[in-house]
């Protein structure tokens, strides 16, 4: 999805809504939170690889225009190396933001044997 598209907008709606929900469910503790978001991280590895075998072309041709309408020269070579780069990167990045994950904290469980301070049937 290389040009501006409906589709493409909706896809990255979508998929920043995933990313905002998440990350709502990682600041409130939510029991489920790392699940989702190991989740959501690891979708990282299959869009890449998705874009690279379709968008490979586009991708590398981009590069270059960009370079080009700043005023600097950038070889097609150069660009291919940093295509081929980026599933390592992915990769990189994912293992890194899964690491973070790992050490957020999480809400404790509630014990059943244990009850609130405050609730029905507490000695509060």
């Amino acid at each position: 999805m290389v040009e501006d598209t409906p589709l493409k907008t909706a896809a990255a709606a979508l998929y920043s809504a995933l990313y905002s929900w998440c990350g709502v469910m990682l600041l409130r503790f939510e029991p489920k939170a790392k699940l989702c978001n190991a989740l959501l991280f690891a979708s990282v590895l299959p869009l890449t690889a998705i874009n690279l075998i379709f968008s490979r072309d586009a991708l590398i041709a981009s590069m270059v225009a960009r370079a080009a309408i700043e005023g600097r020269s950038f070889p097609v070579e150069k660009a291919e190396v940093y295509a081929r780069v980026s599933i390592y990167y992915a990769i990189l990045l994912v293992a890194v933001m899964l690491a973070i994950l790992y050490f957020c904290r999480e809400r404790p469980a509630v014990s059943v044997e244990r009850s609130f301070e405050g609730s029905p049937g507490s000695q509060a």
